[in-house]
């Protein structure tokens, strides 16, 4: 996590990796139809807020001396 953040592509690639379960949910058979169509409408809506973050923002430590 600390990588992505430091190359300020943190947004970005956690906008593909949720891109990676919404192909897996639409394909997914066993899942009620509903529930399919709930989950890929919010997975989109955050791929596209993480998509809008990574093009406007940048993420900033609120103290630079703290790490995880």
């Amino acid at each position: 996590m600390l990588f992505h953040i430091r190359k300020n592509d943190y947004f970005s690639t956690l906008a593909t990796i949720l891109r990676f379960y919404e192909e897996y949910i639409q394909s997914a058979v066993s899942t009620d139809s509903k529930m399919r169509e709930l989950e890929l409408q919010t997975i989109k809506s955050i791929i596209r807020e993480l998509l809008y973050l990574d093009k406007n923002y940048i993420i900033a430590p609120k103290d630079d001396n703290k790490t995880i």
